[in-house]
């Protein structure tokens, strides 16, 4: 394949960042890359020492880990906040996921203390007396349409976006960034998300357009896959179904406290 069609992925911290069973979103970046016409070419950084080339990267991808783990990512990892920085601002792209979002959080706020990340999204982390786990949905039209992504929530902390800081979508379900109504960021090509699941595997076109901002972003022109993935949709119907009977049943309780 040329490499006029190779899409250059940053697997970001691996083994420090490892709840979850994440992982499987690397697998579903490469598995969509296949179906759209795209090679990946994935590099793993397991150190914060290791030399992160972010000149040449296409996508970087942020997996969940311990709140303990991104605070010392916010402090320690190559090339500090200013490279960061520099790299979301020139609209480079970037997945991070669930507790991720604590390295690139302004504040994060701990039952112990007042802790200081990267400063790079203008949000706060305070962490959860109880831990929020669910189902979740999201419906957001960040991409041209309305696109519907489903997932799960093991949620420690709340998530406060500032004025500036527009979220990803809507949640339609679920605890979102913080019961308000909103789920995940969006800030230029930077994506963030509370779901698990690992979520690109449960909502492959949500894989395909975060591929596709990537691959345009390096002179590459792609479109989505022409594969309706329909396990998968029947699979996220499935899980609305069950939603809805939950919600008829009981959940209002766990929603209101």
């Amino acid at each position: 394949m040329s490499a006029k069609k190779t899409v250059n992925v940053a697997y970001m911290y691996p083994d420090i960042l490892s709840l979850h069973g994440d992982r499987g979103n690397i697998w579903a970046l490469m598995n969509v890359a296949g179906k759209m016409g795209l090679e990946l070419s994935i590099a793993r950084y397991d150190s914060p020492n290791d030399k992160v080339p972010f000149d040449k990267i296409d996508l970087m991808v942020f997996s969940p880990g311990e709140l303990a783990s991104s605070l010392f990512l916010a402090k320690d990892a190559y090339g500090g906040a200013q490279a960061y920085k520099e790299y979301i601002d020139s609209g480079n792209t970037m997945l991070a996921i669930g507790s991720a979002i604590g390295i690139f959080a302004g504040e994060v706020v701990r039952k112990n203390g007042v802790y200081e990340g990267m400063g790079v999204i203008d949000a706060t982390m305070e962490e959860l007396q109880t831990p929020y786990s669910n189902d979740a949905v999201l419906m957001t039209d960040t991409f041209g349409y309305d696109m519907e992504i489903v997932g799960g929530q093991i949620q420690i902390a709340s998530i406060k976006l500032g004025a500036g800081e527009k979220p990803l979508g809507i949640s339609r379900y679920g605890f979102g960034n913080d019961k308000n109504g909103m789920e995940g960021i969006r800030k230029l090509n930077f994506f963030f998300t509370n779901f698990l699941g690992p979520v690109l595997v449960k909502n492959p076109w949500f894989a395909e357009e975060i591929l596709k901002v990537a691959a345009n972003n390096r002179g590459i022109d792609v479109d989505t896959s022409d594969d309706g993935y329909m396990l998968e949709r029947l699979s996220n119907a499935e899980i609305n179904r069950y939603i809805r009977i939950k919600a008829e049943k009981y959940d209002h309780t766990r929603l209101d406290n």
